[in-house]
């Protein structure tokens, strides 16, 4: 498992759950 994907596919996760966020908003 790399770590960098990893951080990536965390980043993108957070990034995609705080756009939502705006939205609810």
């Amino acid at each position: 498992m790399n770590v960098i994907m990893c951080f990536q596919n965390n980043l993108i996760f957070f990034l995609s759950m705080n756009v939502m966020f705006s939205e609810w908003i």
